[in-house]
């Protein structure tokens, strides 16, 4: 008897991790539904006159949030902040700014009608200069496939693949190994010293 109870609360315990495991990927979403909310956005960036049409601000993607709210002052008081627009990305480019004039930005994440708190603000501005109309326009954002949108956790799903040095062979090197956010997407290590660049490139040959 004693060997049948054991035997049967094992079975409710291995039921049980079952049922834990299952749900794990669920659960922070059922926290955020239940009253928990999406982390405050970090790394908050702003241009400081790299546009002459506008100021970008970018962020970190944040867990949990489906959508962002950029705010914007030209003191630094956050509660006097004029909402600005909202994007599923984390990028958004203010276009209303003045020229020369510095703003501060927040920015907030929101699933539904839980927000997070501001973020940290930064700086920017807009640049004075004239639009090219010849063959060097300045670029927009690309376009999002048909039947494929951007969503604030997609781009959450990007930023994590990128930095996942579990998708290597070795697991021991990431797409940001390489590829430099500061660097444009570029592999800086190729213009500092070419001869030790780990892949010759698609020619097969090094220092071309």
């Amino acid at each position: 008897m004693k060997w049948i109870k054991l035997g049967i609360l094992s079975a409710f315990v291995c039921f049980g991790l079952l049922l834990i495991n299952a749900r794990s990927e669920t659960a922070f979403m059922s926290e955020i539904l239940n009253g928990g909310s999406p982390a405050a956005p970090t790394g908050v960036t702003a241009s400081d006159g790299d546009y002459a049409n506008k100021v970008g601000v970018l962020w970190d993607a944040i867990r949990g949030a489906t959508l962002y709210r950029i705010f914007r002052n030209t003191i630094d008081n956050s509660s006097a902040a004029t909402d600005i627009g909202t994007t599923e990305a984390n990028y958004f480019f203010d276009s209303t700014a003045i020229v020369n004039q510095q703003y501060s930005y927040w920015v907030r994440a929101e699933n539904g009608g839980i927000v997070s708190s501001l973020s940290d603000p930064d700086t920017g501005f807009r640049a004075a200069g004239v639009i090219s109309q010849g063959l060097f326009i300045p670029l927009d954002p690309p376009f999002a496939p048909t039947g494929n949108e951007l969503t604030a956790a997609k781009a959450y799903l990007g930023k994590t693949l990128f930095w996942d040095e579990q998708m290597s062979s070795t697991r021991t090197v990431a797409c940001g190994t390489c590829h430099r956010p500061a660097a444009g997407g570029a592999d800086p290590r190729t213009l500092e010293d070419p001869s030790g660049s780990l892949n010759a490139g698609p020619d097969g040959v090094f220092n071309t």
